[in-house]
This record gives C-alpha cells, sequence and structure tokens, in this order.
C-alpha cells in the first residue's frame, strides 16, 4: 500500500515491540487486505515481536495476541502519553537527537509534560487518577517497552 509498502518489512525486521493503542486488528481489521491484519499479528508472535495493547476492553485481537494489555478509562489517553512523555523525558530516555533533528515545539511539549507552564506536572500519579492505570503500573511502562533509550 503505498507510500508505506514497506512498512511491514520494516516493523518485522526492526522492532521487538508493537503497541496496538484502541484497536483490534481482528475484528476492525481497517479494511486492510482482508485477514492480512490477523496473519501478521500471528506472524509478529511467531517471530517474537511483543504486542501490548492498551484499550479499555479486552478485545479479541488483545485477548488472543496481546503478551500485555493495559486497561484504560474511555476517553482518557491523553493522560496516559503524557505520563509517558514525563518518564521519557524525566529519565532522559527518548532520543535526543531525533528529537533535536526531526522535531518542532519540543520544547513547548517539555514545558507543558514538566508542568513548567501550568503548575502541573504530567506525573504518572497525575495519569493514574485520571485513566485508571495503577501508578505502579505506570511507573513500570518502560519495563513493558515503552521507551526509547
Amino acid at each position: 500500500m503505498n507510500p508505506a509498502d514497506n512498512i511491514v518489512k520494516d516493523i518485522c525486521e526492526n522492532s521487538d515491540m508493537v503497541v496496538v493503542w484502541g484497536g483490534d486488528p481482528e475484528t476492525t481489521p481497517w479494511g486492510f487486505r482482508g485477514q492480512f491484519a490477523s496473519r501478521l499479528c500471528y506472524f509478529w508472535s511467531e517471530i517474537g515481536i511483543k504486542q501490548v495493547y492498551i484499550c479499555p476492553d479486552v478485545n479479541y485481537a488483545a485477548a488472543i495476541h496481546a503478551d500485555k494489555w493495559i486497561p484504560i478509562f474511555p476517553n482518557t489517553d491523553a493522560a496516559l502519553q503524557l505520563a509517558i512523555i514525563y518518564m521519557w523525558i524525566k529519565e532522559g530516555t527518548y532520543d535526543k537527537k531525533y528529537v533535536e533533528t526531526h522535531a518542532v515545539g519540543f520544547d513547548k511539549v517539555k514545558a507543558y509534560v514538566m508542568g513548567e507552564e501550568d503548575g502541573i506536572p504530567k506525573t504518572p500519579e497525575w495519569a493514574s487518577k485520571k485513566c485508571g492505570v495503577r501508578n505502579g503500573r505506570l511507573r513500570r511502562l518502560p519495563e513493558t517497552g515503552l521507551r526509547r533509550g
């Protein structure tokens, strides 16, 4: 599928983990070539690519493919994402060179996430109250692989 016709090959050759955020490739395969999404999830398991599903329900794909399922309250994804960004910044584990050369406005995102803009750091404790993911589990997300190093 142009222009991303090489993306599956790239994922298979260069990934240790795939995060499926709010999706179910088994029952809603995006109109993507029939059963290809389902077969791909099985293939990723066969070649050792871990699959993490972040969704409110244990949807069908999460039930059969997830190495880890992270339940989240509906419509609170941004809080979890901000907490992940907070941990990356705090621990310095994001790809600084990539951000420096490919991102615009990171200084503003960083100021917001660290609480410089509104006085509220977007910590795992802050996000836990909003998204329902336990604080300890949020702090352990790097173990899940949701970390750049």
